[in-house]
């Protein structure tokens, strides 16, 4: 433990007696959209996500990850695929997400997500006016 406070809904682990790395993300801003997953052993790094999109690196020959080498390695991503499809099966399932709207901000979150431009309050509907 590095002293970092994990989220609610996030999830990893290292399988006894395994030691890939392998992480899941949920972010749609992020690249293109759908949830991704990665693993990396030894110096490969593979990625999926749901919208179908696959990704195989060299990190250790290109760790800027410019070099897609999906086609030219198609054994190795399949392995890398099914590997991480039996360590993510073997994971305890994340809990339920709250449905959108579910969470409450805080005073702090909000003023904090206000001053960045990220949360505008407005008017009910039919009300011209704006909150600012």
């Amino acid at each position: 433990r590095i002293g970092v406070d994990v989220s609610e809904g996030v999830q990893g682990a290292f399988p006894p007696g395994a030691r890939p790395a392998v992480a899941e993300v949920d972010r749609p801003q992020i690249g293109p959209r759908g949830r991704w997953r990665a693993i990396v052993e030894g110096d490969w790094k593979y990625l999926e996500n749901d919208a179908g999109t696959r990704l195989l690196f060299d990190v250790a020959r290109d760790p800027a990850e410019s070099d897609d080498r999906l086609a030219a390695e198609a054994a190795r991503a399949q392995a890398l695929a099914e590997r991480l499809s039996a360590l993510r099966a073997a994971m305890p399932a994340p809990p339920p997400r709250a449905a959108a709207g579910d969470a409450a901000l805080d005073d702090a979150t909000r003023r904090a997500l206000e001053s960045l431009g990220y949360v505008e309050e407005t008017a009910p509907a039919g009300d011209a006016r704006r909150a600012e």
